[in-house]
């Protein structure tokens, strides 16, 4: 299966795959679309957060009489009679909509990662097969961070977190062109630049159920020689200040001492 990868900036957006180079640049909205496509195409199976809620509906009581929600292979959940409005519930944490005709299972862990169905039994006794539905508890992408390391020649920046798959990383710069020979690697977890590059970096990490985004600056070093040149600068001069001080305040006593009358000090 390929694997794909979202490089973008402000201006432009780049789609790589592992083993082509480069293609040229597209809209800056390709960017957030691919990230809607993406988010998309996860939700089959459908994924919550843990501690979130997943909604389970087709209880709806319009063709069926009786209803029965289960967790496969044989775990009851939630039994339904539409004319008395009967209503068994086998777990805690299940709540009914009767308008919309929907169960929330609430605060949900990741053993509750499983297929759902939807059994409806019509007046006649035959049973159909309603929903059927996988759905997975995964935890939220947090604790991202930006490691930098430095070579002779290159910088790179690799991004660490903690959360569950399936996960995207998108590398994005603030403004400006990507340096040529800038590359992913590490299952696009490190961004290699050149060593020349400066700018403002962001990494943002997803799963189906969040996304978390940090950034990393790198500046450029020429500034600190100056900087200690000018601390030395600094010092030079008030050295030099203190001793035409010292040199002026010689010579007004030497003047002084020649002017006095002999005998009077």
């Amino acid at each position: 299966m390929k694997v794909q990868v979202f490089v973008c900036t402000f201006h432009s957006c780049y789609h790589t795959e592992r083993r082509s180079n480069m293609h040229p640049t597209v809209p800056p909205c390709y960017c957030l679309l691919l990230a809607l496509l993406y988010k998309t195409v996860a939700a089959n199976p459908e994924f919550a957060a843990v501690s979130s809620e997943i909604t389970l509906c087709g209880l709806s009581c319009e063709k069926y009489v009786l209803y029965d929600l289960k967790k496969e292979p044989d775990q009851d959940l939630f039994y339904l009679a539409c004319d008395t409005w009967k209503q068994e519930r086998y777990r805690n944490g299940i709540n009914f909509n009767k308008n919309t005709g929907c169960c929330i299972i609430e605060n949900v862990q990741k053993n509750d990662s499983g297929v759902y169905t939807v059994l409806a039994t019509k007046k006649s006794g035959d049973r159909v097969n309603v929903l059927h539905k996988e759905c997975r508890v995964i935890d939220r992408i947090r604790n991202v961070t930006i490691n930098p390391g430095s070579g002779r020649e290159n910088i790179s920046l690799s991004v660490n977190y903690e959360g569950d798959s399936p996960t995207q990383i998108i590398w994005s710069m603030d403004g400006g062109l990507w340096p040529e020979g800038h590359s992913l690697s590490d299952d696009n977890s490190t961004l290699t630049l050149p060593g020349s590059a400066l700018g403002i970096y962001r990494v943002t990490v997803m799963n189906p159920v969040s996304n978390r985004s940090v950034e990393y600056t790198i500046q450029s070093t020429a500034e600190e020689p100056t900087h200690q040149v000018s601390i030395i600068g600094i010092g030079i001069g008030v050295c030099v200040s203190l001793a035409v001080v010292v040199g002026l305040v010689i010579l007004l006593v030497k003047h002084y001492k020649k002017r006095q009358p002999n005998g009077i000090i």
